[in-house]
């Protein structure tokens, strides 16, 4: 099936008691739950063929869920195919459906990660109803193909690095899955490794201040919930949690079959009181599945990229990037994108943008965990196919006679040339291509944040962006507000330095320290919110040529630079040189205490 949305959760089962003839016997038993009145499963609350929001044609009803309908639909203009969810009329002015609803979409609007469906946004139509935009996924759930039996041990594998990517992402933006199961993970064209996972709709952040819509009430499937989602151990839910579940649904996936984890209230805890009998998993799983099931979340695996790394095999073939960047060509009398005072700065991003996403505040996939196997003749071929290339990062693994690459070159044409190179080697089972283009001044910016800073947000010190928009998309006309919280860890303040790099202008916008923003000074925790301002709000409107640039943030234990710099500066192959010198001296006298993140932000025309 397509993206969907999970059938209606367990009820919970609790415990009553019922009189049992017509004297003061009790019995004590499980109360099952009243089933829903049946709902033909072609017959959905919206008519085939009709236009929603002037906009998606639906096309089909793909699930009906205990919240909503989910369907097939056509972009009218882009013919492009869509997943479209919506609430069931019946809970349509149910506010704590509506806020769940919504809270799917706010969640997800930041994860970018090609293991995690993405939503596109929420809207109303023309009759007011509230429904999700999402990726059209193509495939049966795990939990279908898994009736057809075991996975092989090497497709377990594949599936728990594609699935440890992705809900690490999640994990990355504070957002904890909750209900990972074989029904939330979609396997397009039955291929692991292109792997989906849908349904954050009882999603929460890990923040613990942060209060779901559920509230306190129970949520999951009894057979891959955590331990602490049933009030144990403390009770608190964290990524540990989603680190228990997932060890459940590859074990599944290893078996043909979930473990059997309680049926009854009582039941299901004492399951959960030690690590799960492993019997029926193949014996070199069991090891990893171990840590990953451990009853106590202290006990357990602390996080999927601690884990990823461990699991990784070491790296085989890695070209060193580029330094020189090819020289700015000469942009003179292209106009600015940020109106300034006087009224002419304007945002301006590189044409045709997007190819970048991928890279915001995340670091780049890691290869499935399998282990190595001689590569002599395979690996001198992939190491020359990734030198000689200008302003690029690039690392390979070969594992199993499979190449798997990724980083940034810094044009399209160098990665059409990487390409070319990739598809005339020989002696390969498998290539796949994870290397993004990223245009100079951007890819330079990014190796200066990737080498001079600690910029690995699992670090919990790193600067956080909120690059704004719609998961950092501005319409033209649109005002930006950048949100920049600061998570250093030095006594007392930082410095915290905000850059824009424009790439069709060819110039930085200096949006923090400036005239506007003297005092770059902030504390722990502290967010500063570019756009707030009065000036900011008329200087900072996204404008066209539309595509994509990057903010970058730094944070400093003394101020970036000692004298004041313009808010726009041309000259940025010297700014960027400048940077890289300063961070480098930053982090010799402060012990390595410099850090660093980018965010791309993407223009576009309104629609």
């Amino acid at each position: 099936m397509a993206q969907g949305m999970t059938d209606d959760h367990d009820a919970g089962g609790g415990f009553a008691e019922a009189p049992s003839g017509g004297d003061e016997t009790r019995v004590i038993g499980a109360v099952a739950p009243r089933p829903p009145a049946p709902r033909a499963r072609d017959v959905g609350t919206i008519a085939l063929g009709s236009l929603l929001g002037h906009t998606y044609r639906i096309e089909a009803l793909l699930a009906r869920g205990g919240m909503g309908e989910v369907y097939r639909a056509r972009h009218a203009e882009l013919n492009t195919e869509h997943a479209i969810k919506i609430i069931l009329p019946e809970l349509a002015n149910d506010a704590r459906m509506v806020d769940l609803f919504r809270r799917e979409a706010a969640v997800l609007r930041n994860i970018r990660n090609d293991a995690v469906v993405a939503y596109d946004g929420v809207f109303r139509d023309e009759n007011a109803r509230l429904y999700l935009v999402m990726e059209y996924v193509d495939g049966r759930s795990l939990s279908t193909v898994l009736k057809e039996g075991p996975l092989p041990v090497s497709e377990v594998r594949r599936l728990r690095a594609r699935l440890m990517d992705g809900l690490a992402a999640a994990h990355d933006k504070g957002v904890v899955h909750r209900d990972l199961s074989p029904d939330n993970v979609i396997l397009p064209a039955g291929d692991v490794t292109k792997a989906k996972i849908i349904d954050f709709g009882i999603a929460k952040l890990a923040d613990p201040a942060a209060k779901t819509i559920l509230g306190e009430d129970f949520a999951g499937k009894y057979s891959f919930v955590s331990p602490e989602q049933l009030g144990m151990f403390g009770g608190n839910v964290d990524a540990r949690s989603d680190v228990y579940s997932l060890g459940l649904v590859l074990a599944a996936a290893a078996a043909g079959a979930p473990l059997d984890m309680g049926m009854s209230p009582i039941s299901v805890i004492e399951a959960r009181r030690k690590v799960p009998d492993l019997g029926s998993v193949p014996a070199e799983l069991r090891d990893d599945l171990t840590a990953m099931l451990e009853p106590d979340p202290a006990q357990r695996v602390q996080s999927l990229r601690t884990l990823i790394r461990e699991s990784a095999p070491e790296p085989v073939a890695a070209a060193a990037r580029g330094r020189a960047a090819s020289p700015a060509p000469d942009r003179a009398g292209r106009r600015m994108p940020i109106a300034l005072a006087a009224g002419v700065l304007a945002v301006l991003l590189l044409a045709g943008g997007g190819a970048v996403l991928w890279l915001r505040q995340s670091p780049a996939p890691t290869p499935p965990p399998v282990h190595l196997e001689d590569t002599a003749t395979l690996l001198p071929q992939v190491e020359a196919a990734l030198q000689n290339f200008t302003c690029a990062h690039l690392a390979a693994r070969v594992v199993h006679s499979n190449v798997e690459v990724s980083g940034y070159v810094g044009s399209n044409q160098d990665g059409k040339e990487l390409a070319t190179r990739l598809a005339a080697l020989s002696g390969h089972e498998q290539v796949i291509n994870r290397v993004a283009p990223m245009p100079w001044p951007l890819c330079e910016a990014l190796d200066i944040v990737r080498e001079q800073t600690i910029s690995d947000p699992q670090t919990s010190v790193t600067p956080v962006i909120d690059p704004g928009g719609q998961a950092g998309v501005y319409r033209e006309g649109d005002p930006f507000m950048i949100g920049v919280t600061d998570r250093h860890i030095y006594q007392g303040e930082s410095y915290l330095s905000i850059d824009y790099i424009d790439v069709a202008g060819g110039y930085v916008v200096h949006l923090m320290p400036n005239e506007l923003r003297p005092d770059g000074k902030v504390k722990s925790g502290d967010k500063t919110v570019i756009g707030s301002l009065a000036q900011e709000a008329a200087d900072y409107i996204a404008q066209p040529p539309f595509g994509t640039n990057m903010v970058v943030a730094l944070s400093t234990p003394e101020p970036l630079f000692t004298d004041a710099r313009p808010r726009v500066e041309r000259d940025i192959k010297g700014y960027l040189a400048a940077v890289h010198d300063r961070l480098k001296a930053l982090a010799v006298d402060y012990s390595s205490s410099v850090y660093g993140a980018s965010s791309t932000i993407t223009l576009a025309p309104r629609e």
